[in-house]
């Protein structure tokens, strides 16, 4: 190992001034492009820590859009389900007056049937008298006659 650093050395011992200059340039070369390297790399991070910020974003946002579909198909649900409320009311109500209109007639009928009942009951007190007058008359008759 020393001889193959004692041969570099001399090497570098003989190198020409232009060799040299040629050297420290493509040193300052190398640099620049490390630097541009490091640079790049830099920027290299910084875009993946943009984008994994980017893909979280967006990852929330999608909960929310799918949270927000969850409320609007909800929303939906409970509108069908207040429709079917409403044509429930609807049929009741009329079902209610239909039935209350019924009962009225039943309540004017039954209003009615007691007028004519009572108009019966005094037809049949009229002729409870008749008949008691003609047994009257009949009684008279039949003393004044067998008598």
């Amino acid at each position: 190992m020393a001889d193959e650093s004692d041969e570099i050395l001399s090497r570098l011992r003989g190198i020409s001034s232009d060799e040299k200059s040629e050297i420290g340039k493509m040193k300052c070369r190398i640099d620049d492009q490390a630097r541009l390297i490091m640079m790049l790399k830099k920027r290299n991070d910084e875009y993946i820590l943009a984008n994994m910020t980017l893909d979280k974003h967006s990852i929330e946002l999608e909960k929310q859009i799918d949270e927000l579909n969850e409320q609007i198909h909800q929303q939906h649900f409970l509108q069908n389900e207040i429709q079917q409320m409403k044509l429930t009311i609807e049929q009741l109500q009329s079902i209610n007056y239909q039935f209350e209109s019924k009962q009225q007639q039943d309540q004017l009928k039954f209003a009615s049937n007691q007028q004519i009942s009572l108009q019966y009951q005094n037809q049949i007190k009229q002729l409870q008298q008749q008949i008691q007058q003609f047994n009257q008359s009949l009684t008279y008759f039949s003393l004044s006659f067998f008598s």
